[in-house]
């Protein structure tokens, strides 16, 4: 079993140090993919550095976090973007405490979990060790690659269907 972990809607400077440090003492890899607004503040584009001197993958999660994923579909298609989805959204943000478990029960449920978590201010990101380590006694491998069925277009190329995730099919 693989699991695939990404950071979204940062980089908020403590939370996602804080996830550098819990990664590093792992020596883990993932991919953070962040909200271009939050850049423009120092202490918040000096975390994301680090991140991506340690080896960590940045990823754009829009500018503001406010445009509708269908609303921006043929300009990632005309330049040549890839997107990247997810098959694992533990809700961390919405009960910062009992996500781990289920996470955990949901991996176990497909080969290669793409898992999102979100390295916002809620105290969710307390229990990444916990969550680690319950992937270790499941024996999980952690990588930094995507499922293929986590990314619907790679490169401007339509890889798989995409017209449910948007306001109206443009498939």
């Amino acid at each position: 079993m693989k699991v695939t972990l990404t950071f979204d809607n940062g980089p908020t400077a403590p939370v996602t140090a804080h996830v550098l440090d819990v990664l590093a003492q792992h020596d883990l890899r993932c991919t953070f993919f962040v909200v271009g607004e939050n850049l423009k503040r120092p202490h918040n584009r000096a975390v994301a550095e680090r991140a991506q001197a340690e080896g960590h993958w940045i990823g754009n999660h829009t500018l503001t976090h406010t445009v509708q994923f269908g609303d921006t579909w043929t300009h990632l298609q005309q330049n040549a973007y890839t997107t990247v989805l997810w098959n694992s959204v533990p809700h961390d943000w919405e009960d910062p405490d009992g996500w781990t478990e289920r996470c955990l029960s949901d991996v176990v449920t497909r080969d290669w979990s793409l898992v999102v978590l979100h390295d916002l201010p809620t105290t969710a990101m307390d229990q990444l060790p916990r969550f680690l380590a319950g992937l270790r006694e499941l024996d999980a491998e952690i990588v930094q690659d995507f499922p293929s069925d986590c990314v619907p277009l790679r490169r401007g190329r339509l890889e798989q269907p995409v017209g449910h995730l948007l306001p109206h099919s443009r498939q």
